[in-house]
């Protein structure tokens, strides 16, 4: 079958009309990828929108998900413990600061109902000074219970990032050097599956550590966002199985968006190119 060109597809009629019109009159048949398009999307936060956060001047009262997703908004009512924003930039699109490890922001609603079994979470962050913190946790992490963690230490003081999953030692955590100084954008991704007999990380989409080992998480509480000092570009949390091609369409649109494409590794499918919706 020929391919049909643009000049030939305007001139074409369809239901008595003309065709809905193509890329550069307004039409996005060409249309970028982003994560509304995965169907397990649970969390979308998106710092650089100023049309999500609602704030107390600079502090940021509440953060709602990205196109209203599974209507999974973080919030925090006291004031000691707000992130802000208007202060840091990541390649000078606005961030969410923590500047301390009580900030923390806490999602209004538990998108995981009574347990995790496969759960992927990517974020764009920095970290703004070095400390004793969780840069978010799928789990109430306000209790000692730690086979409950579904979290990560990005990085802990001694410079290693630790991911845990159902506890803090053994085959529940996998970590190694962070190897990422202060003040610079990094592009994290978190993977624990049971189907897949994973649990892994990956910066700037490239393996970091991991092992086959996983683990099924009770949940307890909702999900928490900062108690670690950094500046949050964007959050984005899937609750399901992230195969490669949509863990690198991920990458790929936060490298393009964030302006990180030196950061990805030069045989990354989406080093030169968006990804596009499928």
């Amino acid at each position: 079958m020929p391919k049909l060109d643009l000049t030939t597809a305007r001139r074409l009629k369809v239901a008595g009309g003309e065709l809905a019109k193509l890329k550069g009159d307004g039409f996005d048949w060409f249309g970028l990828f982003d994560p509304s398009q995965l169907d397990d999307l649970s969390i979308w936060l998106d710092g650089s929108d100023a049309s999500t956060l609602t704030t107390s001047r600079s502090d940021v009262t509440h953060w709602a998900g990205k196109n209203g997703v599974a209507n999974t908004d973080f919030s925090q009512t006291t004031a000691s413990l707000r992130p802000t924003t208007g202060s840091t930039t990541i390649n000078g699109m606005a961030t969410v600061r923590f500047a301390n490890e009580a900030d923390v922001m806490v999602s209004d609603t538990n998108p995981f109902g009574s347990s995790i079994a496969n759960a992927f979470v990517i974020v764009v962050h920095k970290i703004t000074s070095s400390g004793n913190g969780t840069l978010f946790a799928l789990t109430d992490n306000s209790t000692t219970n730690s086979t409950i963690r579904w979290q990560s230490h990005v990085p802990w003081s001694d410079g290693n990032l630790y991911f845990d999953v159902g506890g803090t030692s053994g085959s529940n955590r996998v970590s190694a050097s962070y190897g990422v100084s202060v003040d610079t954008p990094v592009m994290t991704s978190f993977y624990g599956s049971v189907a897949d007999s994973k649990q892994e990380v990956y910066n700037n989409g490239t393996f970091l550590v991991g092992d086959s080992n996983a683990t099924s998480v009770p949940t307890s509480g909702n999900v928490r966002l900062g108690r670690q000092r950094s500046s949050v570009g964007e959050f984005i949390v899937i609750n399901g199985q992230v195969d490669t091609a949509n863990r690198q369409r991920l990458e790929g649109y936060l490298a393009h968006k964030w302006g990180m494409l030196a950061d990805l590794p030069s045989e990354h499918p989406y080093k030169t190119q968006a990804p596009r919706r499928t």
